[in-house]
């Protein structure tokens, strides 16, 4: 996401943030012949040029995970991908009712699986201060998103969006509680997640800082699976996780300067973390001695700084990490940890068009210590509509 000015971001994040209610009188939306309703169509076209300079493992994005240690063979080689995938497609529908109003927003992209296909992101309907549909996780933070050119996003930030059902009201004039139970969908290693309890989540936040914002979530989940050599056996662990992520105004060069960090620390969150998810498995793993499942103790955070260098450019440094606490019994190739790091410079030579260069690093680290680390660089395009 690339916002363009404070307001052009306040009608990004609306698009993807079902936690604010917006009246539906926005501009951009268009009356519905012989309805009550209104509707928008939003997104962007993107061009991405993809430069790996190293063995990634990865073709048209950063996945530090993937990155082969010395040894290993690369997955995929170091060339240049042009790419449009990220490209969106919304449809933001809203109405008034005596009881309030009432929305339902649908969104896609085309990186699905086999290529350049539709891919289902967004799609929920929203009633007041109840929500239902998949969406970003209440885990996430949107408010808390450093401007990136790689599609995959920061290693160790909270990024999934799941089905789930949605409470979020009010608490007096300054803060904001969220409640929801989400699809679990548990990932392990050396077996099968089964689906049968929601991940309980929760969320606080203060909503009328103008520019200081500070949000923590909890999150508790069981874990089930079934082993893959012991078929109809049903193993389960609990999983927790704790986050806390803001901003701060920084303007000592410009009063649009902030600093933004995250930090999430947990058992059996590999899922909700951007660069486990990726490798995936990284939810809990079996001990092959005893039979018992063990979530995965993991730590997955980033520290950013945007910087204004004029009105149309600007620059976003991050750094981001990720940490497994590896059991003993695991592989001495299991992933232990990654470090990425992050440079861009964006202009904007007018509304809504957006041109850039971003230049990565990263490193993965094994449990037995083997490191591999890779360089790439990313240039695109985006128009915003």
């Amino acid at each position: 996401m690339w916002p363009q000015t404070p307001e052009e971001a306040s009608r990004l994040r609306d698009a993807e943030d079902p936690i604010r209610l917006v009246d539906e009188e926005l501009p951009g939306f268009i009356r519905v012949p012989y309805t009550d309703a209104s509707m928008k169509l939003g997104g962007y076209v993107k061009m991405s040029i993809v430069q790996s300079l190293d063995q990634v493992g990865s073709e048209d994005r950063f996945v530090v995970g993937t990155i082969p240690v010395t040894g290993e063979e690369a997955v995929a080689a170091n060339e240049a991908s042009l790419t449009t995938r990220q490209s969106r497609l919304n449809l933001d529908v809203r109405r008034r009712t005596e009881r309030g109003p009432l929305r339902a927003f649908i969104e896609g992209d085309f990186a699905g699986a086999g290529g350049d296909t539709f891919r289902l992101r967004h799609a929920y309907g929203q009633f007041g201060q109840l929500l239902a549909g998949q969406t970003w996780s209440t885990f996430i933070d949107t408010d808390v998103v450093p401007e990136d050119l790689d599609f995959e996003g920061l290693n160790g930030r909270v990024i999934v969006r799941q089905p789930q059902l949605r409470y979020f009201p009010n608490i007096g004039r300054d803060l904001r509680l969220a409640v929801a139970i989400e699809d679990p969908s548990p990932d392990v290693t050396g077996g099968i997640g089964l689906t049968e309890i929601p991940d309980f989540v929760a969320s606080i936040r203060r909503s009328r800082w103008d520019r200081l914002h500070l949000r923590s979530a909890l999150l508790l989940r069981q874990i089930q699976a079934e082993p893959d050599d012991n078929a109809g056996v049903e193993e389960t662990d609990t999983g927790w996780a704790l986050s806390v992520s803001g901003y701060v105004p920084v303007p000592a060069w410009s009063e649009r300067d902030k600093f933004m960090f995250q930090m999430n620390y947990g058992e059996g969150i590999g899922r909700y973390i951007n660069d486990l998810a990726s490798v995936g498995g990284q939810d809990a793993v079996f001990d092959p001695v005893t039979g018992e499942l063990k979530a995965l103790p993991a730590f997955g955070g980033y520290a950013a700084f945007e910087h204004w260098w004029s009105d149309k450019m600007r620059s976003t440094f991050v750094l981001g990490l990720t940490d497994v606490d590896n059991f003993d019994f695991q592989p001495d190739d299991a992933y232990k940890r990654t470090t990425r790091v992050t440079a861009n410079l964006l202009y904007s030579p007018i509304p809504r068009l957006d041109l850039g260069g971003e230049l990565l690093w990263g490193e993965r680290e094994n449990k037995d210590g083997m490191t591999g680390d890779a360089v790439q660089l990313q240039i695109a395009a985006k128009y915003i509509f």
